[in-house]
């Protein structure tokens, strides 16, 4: 709510806001569930069975969201004929669809009557953590984050279930790691598969551009000064993303966070920054 598309976003000072020009709630009226109980600023009785970590699991969470809702248009009834979409990200991969599935099956049964359900909306949703490696390789070179370079080594030497260049994409590049508890791990000693188990969103955007924020790479990075960044000395204001990049490259050439990463993807490519 605060940190993305809700009406107001947190300055540096973490106690004063600002308004957020791209609210959602400027063209429709949304409704924030934080759950499960105890995340953000929800709480509960510590003595109640359903707020122990042990009833933490997707189908209890589903049912309490369920409730919530059902309790919110009891109070609100007003809103209960308006079309309603549900929307999460992130493990609202999870929970948003497991929400829906309750709510179809109760609109079914007439136990929930009135409530206009019109969509659901998943955006970076976590349904398979393999799916979203397979696509990391392409979002990164697509989005600058590895070179033009680095994406022809992969295509040519890791991706030989495609048959041309244009199917470089399709590449399932997950067949060269591992998953243990969530920890991605090359399956082999190979070179495909450690530069891929390198390769993931989360290890190659912290690594490679510390303050992007891996959710949102185009917004401006908007954060503490680090006395120990230099990108920041020349700048009263945060800069954006590409500034901080460039500032960086410019203090210190050596640095591999732009010279072959991100140059070489829009070298002689019209710009508009």
């Amino acid at each position: 709510m605060f940190g993305e598309h809700g009406p107001f976003h947190v300055n540096l000072d973490g106690k004063t806001l600002f308004e957020n020009a791209f609210s959602w709630n400027k063209v429709a009226n949304v409704l924030y569930l934080e759950t499960p109980i105890g995340v953000g600023f929800s709480y509960g009785n510590a003595s109640d069975p359903t707020v122990q970590a042990t009833h933490y699991n997707d189908e209890a969470i589903a049912a309490t969201n369920l409730l919530a809702l059902l309790d919110f248009f009891s109070v609100y009834p007003e809103y209960a004929g308006r079309p309603f979409y549900v929307a999460g990200e992130s493990y609202g991969g999870v929970f948003a669809p497991t929400l829906v599935q309750l709510m179809v099956r109760a609109i079914k049964e007439g136990s929930i009557p009135g409530i206009n359900l019109a969509g659901l909306v998943v955006g970076n949703g976590l349904l398979s953590t393999y799916t979203r490696i397979a696509s990391d390789i392409g979002l990164l070179y697509h989005r600058g984050f590895i070179s033009k370079v680095d994406w022809d080594w992969l295509w040519s030497n890791c991706c030989a279930d495609t048959v041309s260049y244009q199917q470089a994409p399709l590449c399932n590049f997950t067949k060269y790691i591992t998953l243990a508890n969530e920890t991605v791990l090359p399956v082999d000693n190979s070179e495909c598969a450690r530069r891929i188990a390198e390769l993931t969103t989360h290890h190659a955007v912290t690594s490679l551009f510390p303050g992007v924020d891996i959710y949102n790479t185009y917004q401006d990075c908007y954060r503490t000064p680090d006395a120990n960044d230099l990108s920041w000395a020349a700048h009263s204001d945060p800069p954006s993303a590409l500034d901080s990049m460039l500032q960086m490259h410019l203090v210190d050439p050596g640095r591999p966070y732009v010279s072959g990463v991100v140059f070489s993807n829009f070298k002689n490519f019209p710009s508009h920054f």
